[in-house]
């Protein structure tokens, strides 16, 4: 009649634990890739873009600091030269898809364009799905483009001494 009976069930909780540590390993292993990569780096929130954490590149680069920036939504402070361009890679990144190799124009504290070429991809870090954001600056790049342009112009409105061969290849 009265005997009581008790159930007990054992799981092996190492594999679970296993898993945890290689997690939190590879988390702190990014987070150092993060700090102390030599290209701007930005992590954002998947809602608003809030800034999450910026690298000591991205800091170098707009001329912000994390005090002033981190938790605001994209576009306070303004970031971008082009408000445009923004929306079209959020509403990208938004729909799925990665953003490699765009270039794109910054804006600094002192309101100086800065050209970068950048890419960004959604992920998933300590649970939390957010948005990595890469500017590497090219304005230097740029700018010297923009000179071999103008040097090539120059010499293409006064080309009389040039030889038809060497301006064909040179319209080309």
């Amino acid at each position: 009649g009265d005997d009581k009976c008790m159930l007990f069930t054992f799981a092996d909780l190492e594999p679970r634990r296993k898993a945890e540590r290689a997690l939190r390993g590879s988390e702190a292993h990014f987070s150092t890739l993060f700090q102390m990569a030599p290209v701007a780096m930005a992590l954002t929130s998947a809602d608003g873009h809030r800034l999450i954490e910026g690298n000591d590149a991205f800091w170098r680069l707009t001329g912000y600091t994390a005090t002033n920036f981190v938790g605001r939504p994209a576009g306070d402070p303004e970031l971008w030269a082009d408000v445009a361009d923004r929306n079209a890679v959020e509403q990208e990144i938004e729909r799925g898809g990665g953003v490699r190799g765009r270039v794109v124009r910054l804006l600094d504290t002192e309101g100086h364009e800065v050209d970068c070429l950048l890419s960004a991809e959604r992920m998933t870090i300590r649970d939390q799905i957010c948005t990595l954001w890469l500017f590497q600056d090219i304005t230097a790049r740029r700018s010297s483009e923009l000179e071999l342009a103008d040097a090539i112009e120059a010499v293409m409105k006064d080309a009389s001494w040039f030889s038809r061969s060497i301006m064909d290849k040179l319209a080309t």
